[in-house]
């Protein structure tokens, strides 16, 4: 008997309901699609912004990022920053493509005093390091002379310590 209750009044509230969705509603105003509203609201904003934009501030922002380069007319703003840095960097002449293109093949870079380069193989990129010929639990300092050149030595390093040297003349 419940069951056959329960089963009655669902029923009864589905048929109710279907009624409410089988008329169709004129949509005369925004309330009808809540959504609506806000895109409305949002579209009114951004046309009152960009109808208050002077032609000045246009121009002025123009100016500011630049043009690109036509012809002979040279690049300027960010448009030519960008253009500068792009040639800067790609120039394989000079660039930096061809410093790391010469270091990856170790071509224009030569051992100099107290340098040593190695030469890459295969995957191996070539390494830059210093020549030092290296002692177990050593400290090294490069000392130059009057003209520049210098060479690696062993630094002494106190590693004991007298506690008397204060209190000794």
């Amino acid at each position: 008997m419940k069951r056959n209750f329960l089963c009655g009044l669902i029923a009864s509230v589905s048929m109710i309901s279907i009624g409410a969705y089988a008329d169709p509603v004129p949509d005369a105003s925004s309330a009808a699609l809540t959504s609506k509203g806000y895109v409305d609201d949002g579209l009114k904003y951004v046309y009152k912004v960009a109808s208050g934009i002077s032609d000045g501030a246009v121009k002025s922002l123009q100016n500011i990022v630049g043009a690109p380069a036509n012809g002979s007319d040279p690049a300027t703003g960010l448009v030519g920053d960008v253009e500068a840095l792009q040639k800067t960097v790609g120039n394989e002449t000079s660039g930096l493509v061809k410093r790391v293109t010469d270091l990856e093949n170790s071509n224009g870079y030569t051992a100099g005093t107290g340098v040593k380069v190695t030469p890459g193989t295969g995957d191996n990129p070539s390494t830059i390091g210093l020549d030092v010929t290296t002692s177990a639990n050593t400290t090294y300092v490069f000392k130059t002379d009057a003209n520049g050149a210098g060479t690696w030595s062993e630094m002494e390093v106190a590693d004991t310590w007298d506690p008397t040297f204060l209190t000794t003349p």
